[in-house]
């Protein structure tokens, strides 16, 4: 009863109050649909980009590239662009750079600021030099460090929690090359032969449909098993790119990669020969034509070849249609997929081994009045064969935003065996110096199968997306706050349902040693 009462007080807080979640720019720039779909890795960028957003006239190559953000082409642009015409002032002038469409660069304004030190037609970039460190702790969880340094042409990171983690970075000056030595992130081509870290597996948005590689770059991140370890070393011929790394993991690798970059598109050749298995190959390319975007990758390796290849059309900013299929041994699918402004729906079939899965997906945002939107979305999956082949969900979000205020109504219904639904109710504050959220949920699952994941907030670093099951309730309370180089974050939770139990008070601190930045 008392966790019921703390769902209805929850559930007022929309009308009171009123949120456009945090967590909207993510979801543009990875490609996905939800917080659900994302990993542990990709939250930990974002919640390290909001905390210190990308300075776009004055970081470092490096730090640009190693944000994830930008493909080379859209670095290398912002900086042709500087060198001739001096930092970028205003969101509006970004957009006018090559490769920054108005859309790309309104989902990056949470993670990027255009502080300048330069007059007006002048660039501050090559003047810059900047250090930071961060540690934080939770009671009975994990404590970490992180530390990180340089200039334009030098810089070394360090982070330590589950394991140590770290790298330089060295770049020339006269023609453009960089070496890493330590941890760092491999992505090229649509992700068939080499791709550090996350990748998503469906195609919730247009942007999933295509995979943007982004070279080498150094990482910084509290998760190194997501990134290779050793030396990498890429250098700029003028239209050509030449990497070559080693990676000292799983018994060891080598590969080498060449570019050739132009305004137009990108082709790309790949050579991998890892321990213990023969040499792979791949080729890629990717290129544009009166508002089409090809794109696509050919691999060879041991085993067999694989292939992806698919093209995005763009009617206008704000109408889009991507078609993608991937052909490989004994397996293959394909997708399709329609954007019109905020309404999307996309169709997607996979064969593997003899399994076959169909899933067709809706999702759209309205918005109502001023400070009010709904966002429905339903989602229907098939796979033949199976006991249950059959499984639907519906969910909608009603949003209610006012300044600082932000709230959230969810229902979750899903069926697979049995009907299961959840609801939650989320109110909440949040400004530049405290936050403070309170959710209410309810759920009714009988068969696991029938499982609800459901994304909640959590102290940065911990990713929270439980499977709810069972017959119960659940209320959180969310709170952090920011006091000079110091950030408390509390988490006070408790859940009850006829499978189990399960109370959970969790206290972060992070503080700040220093973060200074000198022209």
């Amino acid at each position: 009863m008392k966790l019921r009462r703390f769902f209805w007080a929850g559930l007022l807080l929309p009308a009171l109050a009123g949120a456009q979640p945090a967590e909207s720019a993510l979801l543009a720039l990875s490609g996905a649909s939800a917080p659900e779909e994302l990993s542990e890795t990709e939250m930990e960028r974002a919640e390290s980009l909001r905390a210190r957003p990308l300075r776009l006239n004055t970081d470092t190559r490096s730090r640009l590239l190693a944000s994830g953000l930008f493909t080379p082409f859209q670095v290398a642009s912002l900086e042709d662009y500087q060198t001739r015409l001096g930092d970028v002032r205003s969101f509006a002038e970004l957009s006018r750079v090559d490769g920054f469409t108005p859309e790309f660069v309104e989902s990056i304004k949470p993670y990027v600021s255009l502080d300048s030190r330069a007059m007006p037609g002048a660039s501050s970039r090559t003047r810059e030099w900047s250090a930071e460190a961060l540690f934080q702790t939770a009671a009975g969880g994990k404590t970490g460090l992180k530390l990180r340094g340089g200039t334009a042409h030098a810089s070394a990171s360090f982070c330590w929690r589950d394991a140590p983690s770290g790298n330089l970075t060295l770049e020339g000056k006269a023609r453009p090359w960089r070496l890493i030595i330590g941890d760092y992130a491999a992505r090229f081509g649509q992700g068939l032969l080499l791709w550090s870290g996350f990748t998503l597996s469906g195609y919730g948005t247009i942007d999933a449909f295509s995979r943007r590689g982004s070279g080498i770059s150094p990482t910084w991140t509290f998760l190194p098993e997501s990134a290779r370890r050793g030396a990498a070393l890429d250098a700029t011929f003028g239209r050509y790119t030449v990497t070559a790394f080693g990676d000292m993991r799983d018994g060891g690798a080598a590969a080498l990669n060449v570019s050739r970059l132009s305004r137009s598109g990108q082709v790309g050749v790949s050579i991998l020969q890892a321990a213990g298995k023969g040499p792979a190959a791949a080729l890629d390319a990717r290129f544009s034509r009166r508002g089409t975007d090809w794109f696509g990758e050919a691999c060879y390796a041991q085993g067999g070849g694989k292939a992806a290849a698919g093209a995005i059309h763009h009617f206008d900013y704000q109408v889009e249609l991507a078609a993608k299929a991937v052909l490989e041994r004994n397996q293959g699918g394909g997708a399709v997929g329609f954007r019109c402004r905020e309404h999307f729906a996309s169709v997607e079939y996979a064969r593997k081994k003899e399994k076959t899965t169909v899933k067709l997906r809706a999702q759209s945002t309205f918005a109502l009045a001023e400070g009010w939107s709904l966002a429905p979305r339903v989602a229907l999956r098939w796979k033949p064969g199976e006991a249950a082949p059959w499984r639907g969900e519906a969910r909608a979000d009603l949003l209610r935003s006012a300044g600082p205020w932000q709230a959230t109504l969810r229902t979750h219904i899903a069926c697979n065996r049995k009907p299961a639904g959840l609801a939650y109710a989320e109110g909440g504050y949040k400004d530049d110096k405290y936050g403070v959220y309170l959710r209410g949920t309810l759920f009714h699952v009988r068969e696991w199968d029938d499982r609800i994941y459901c994304y909640e907030r959590d102290a940065p670093g911990s990713f929270n997306v439980p499977a709810y099951y069972g017959r119960g309730g659940a209320v959180a309370l969310t709170a952090s706050a920011r006091r000079g180089r110091s950030r408390i974050y509390v988490r006070l939770s408790a859940l009850r349902s006829d499978r189990k139990e399960k109370y959970e008070l969790k206290l972060q601190y992070r503080y700040d040693f220093f973060h200074r930045d000198t022209p």
